[in-house]
């Protein structure tokens, strides 16, 4: 931070003006991929916004705060057998699903192409689990038909729950971590990244 004496042509002193500069270079964060001129470069730029306001308001007022990084298991070859079209239309009939399953407060957005980021606030990595298997089940009853084919849905979810003194990307590498390693698993599948995970009083 930096002040500075603001002068009229006189020379006297008529109010002061303060600069701020960042004391240290942010972390970049981890995303999913994106495809340029897609819609989900907007979405994304919208919720890494939300992401860092709400982590650091947690952080700041010592609340739980957790994250659940969705990817939809069918998205890339629907894509490739139907199209582009036929794949955005899924992906919006299961972020309507997902929301119906979202607690208070919580919040959603896209976060890849065939991907999503849930804002959570569960006491702790066990309870998130639980929830991440809640909404695991809805996608699966979001049924999609394209041109009379139905295509049965599943999720691939990685849970990450802050711990003390985390910083955003980290939470979000521990996030993507576990849901490379729900998707190595064949998908339809919920890993909770390593941590502590003792539930916080309520």
């Amino acid at each position: 931070m930096r002040t500075r004496v603001l002068r009229d042509g006189l020379g006297t002193r008529i109010g002061s003006v303060v600069a701020f500069r960042e004391a240290e270079p942010r972390d970049a964060l981890p995303h999913g991929t994106v495809t340029p001129d897609s819609d989900a470069v907007d979405a994304q730029a919208r919720v890494e916004e939300r992401v860092e306001e709400l982590f650091n308001d947690c952080k700041y007022r010592d609340l739980p705060f957790g994250l659940l990084w969705i990817s939809v298991d069918q998205a890339e070859d629907l894509r490739k057998t139907h199209g582009t079209r036929a794949c955005e239309a899924m992906l919006e009939r299961v972020e309507r699903r997902l929301t119906n399953g979202l607690r208070l407060n919580e919040e959603m957005g896209r976060w890849g192409d065939d991907e999503f980021l849930v804002i959570a606030y569960e006491p702790c990595g066990e309870v998130l689990e639980a929830h991440a298997q809640s909404l695991a089940g809805l996608a699966r009853t979001a049924d999609f038909r394209w041109w009379g084919d139905r295509v049965s849905l599943t999720v691939s979810i990685g849970a990450a729950h802050a711990e003390r003194g985390e910083s955003l990307s980290g939470l979000l590498e521990r996030a993507q971590s576990a849901l490379h390693s729900s998707m190595h698993e064949g998908g339809n599948h919920i890993t909770l990244a390593s941590g502590r995970h003792a539930c916080l009083p309520s």
